[in-house]
């Protein structure tokens, strides 16, 4: 069997600047490009925040006492860990190992536990790493050679909360936690960001301004922020233009109310009296998008109907129309137009023409209005190479970031359900595509097109009637096979 990469070294290789880049990814034992892949740190993420701690029985607990007897096997030590953990995940095992080894501590010798502990961290198995920083938690701070271990560990979204764990134990535990704080980008910043203590003034402004900046969802450190920051503190005193608006962006989040609680955690009376104290301060400062988009919010919130004629006079503002007008510009702010009643069209279809990629998604605010739609459909068809894109139907979902293309198509088909035969040819495309996305949306659409005219796929289109034929005999993947059928093509 080939001797896979320990990940430490894979870790390694890929710093760049002391950090990973965002399109790091650890390796995959489940390479199938058909099965959503957890990003790192994710299902440990999803599992502390929503979902309830499994029991961990007595029979689980001898595998992990096998597992410890004798000390000097690791290969046996390994094996009885990965069937424990077949069962209980690393993260919602953490006391239990840990109690165990420190209720065993006369019969297991603390130097040969070490060394296993160690010894895991320089594993190819995620799992055994864990355990690693696990097991090596329970000991004395360690030397700088481990705490670089540690620290490089940590820098993976998938190890964060284990390396914070062994760091909040170290003499200059919040200092280090910071400075890894800084260094990752998904959950790992989420789980920094809940531990990180605001002991100095440098440690909260960067809260109020990067506390909540992650790839997962703002929403998950909101809450933290507010309460770390002292935003409700500094909403009654003096702050500048740029924490107003960073202010603005907490609260935003806080007010999604998405995966995690937010203002409503807030006692009812210090969530109006914050509320009201950021509005007096929005008179002496500039406006921005941020600020303008959290007015909006509030006029919609009944929580906050006794300011609603306040947030309506400052969305009513020059400044702040000045501000959604201007954000037009770069395809921001459509919401806000559209809600203030500026007219938002000509500005983002002339972004859309001279940024494509980050323009695209709102070709639906514009496919509405019949005098843009074939605009827009233009434009897709000379951005997207469509006819390198076609091929033989594949059982490929298309989720890696190669498929940029056909997550575009995908986007413009779905949202021309509406509208039945207007780009026809970015549907047929659809059907071409050799991504079982791809095809499953136009599908949906072409169905949705024969709902709204009332009529047999024949008679809708012959063109269409012919792709459909096509696809129906080369089609290899079943779930598509279904669609066909449930749709009566």
């Amino acid at each position: 069997m080939e001797q896979k990469q320990p990940i430490l070294e894979i870790i390694r290789e890929n710093l760049q600047n002391g950090e990973l880049p965002a399109s790091f990814s650890l390796p995959k034992e489940d390479a199938d490009p058909n099965r959503v892949r957890w990003a790192d740190g994710a299902l440990d993420g999803v599992g502390i925040y929503h979902m309830r701690a499994p029991e961990i029985t007595e029979d689980n607990m001898k595998l992990v006492a096998e597992a410890f007897s004798p000390l000097d096997d690791y290969a046996h030590f390994t094996e009885k860990m990965k069937e424990f953990f077949a069962v209980i995940t690393p993260i919602r095992a953490i006391d239990a190992i840990q109690h165990y080894i420190l209720e065993h501590a006369e019969e297991l010798e603390p130097n040969q536990v070490h060394h296993l502990a160690v010894e895991c961290l320089y594993s190819a198995d995620t799992d055994l790493i864990k355990l690693g920083l696990i097991i090596v938690e329970i000991f004395n701070e360690p030397d700088d050679f481990l705490k670089d271990i540690i620290r490089t560990l940590g820098l993976s979204d998938e190890f964060t909360i284990f390396a914070i764990f062994n760091m909040m134990r170290w003499t200059d535990g919040n200092a280090e936690v910071f400075a890894l704080a800084k260094k990752v980008h998904g959950w790992g910043r989420i789980h920094a960001v809940e531990r990180l203590e605001p002991e100095t003034q440098e440690i909260r402004d960067w809260l109020l301004a990067e506390g909540i900046r992650n790839n997962v969802t703002e929403d998950y450190s909101a809450l933290d922020v507010y309460q770390k920051a002292d935003i409700g503190g500094m909403v009654k005193g003096g702050v500048t233009d740029m924490q107003l608006d960073q202010i603005a962006c907490v609260l935003n989040a806080m007010l999604e109310e998405g995966p995690v609680r937010g203002i409503s955690a807030l006692p009812e009376q210090e969530a109006k009296e914050m509320i009201s104290g950021f509005l007096d301060q929005t008179a002496a400062h500039t406006m921005t998008l941020n600020i303008c988009n959290l007015i909006l919010r509030l006029l919609h919130d009944e929580r906050f109907a006794a300011i609603s004629e306040r947030c309506q006079a400052i969305l009513d503002s020059y400044s702040c129309r000045r501000v959604i007008e201007k954000a037009l510009e770069n395809g921001r702010g459509i919401r806000a137009a559209q809600e203030t009643g500026i007219p938002y069209e000509e500005k983002i279809l002339a972004h859309m023409k001279a940024d494509f990629d980050s323009g695209y998604a709102n070709c639906n605010y514009l496919l509405t209005n019949e005098a843009y739609r074939e605009q827009v459909l233009d434009l897709f068809r000379t951005a997207l190479p469509l006819d390198s894109m076609a091929g033989a139907p594949t059982e490929n979902n298309g989720y890696s970031k190669e498929y940029a293309n056909e997550h575009k198509l995908e986007y413009i088909v779905q949202g021309l359900e509406k509208y039945p035969l207007c780009g026809t040819d970015l549907v047929i495309a659809g059907l071409r595509s050799p991504i079982v996305t791809c095809r499953s949306i136009a599908l949906r659409t072409v169905s949705e097109w024969c709902k709204a005219k009332e009529c047999t796929l024949a008679g809708l289109s012959d063109e269409l009637s012919q792709a459909v034929e096509q696809l129906k005999a080369a089609e290899v993947s079943g779930n598509i096979k279904k669609r066909i059928e449930e749709y009566g093509f």
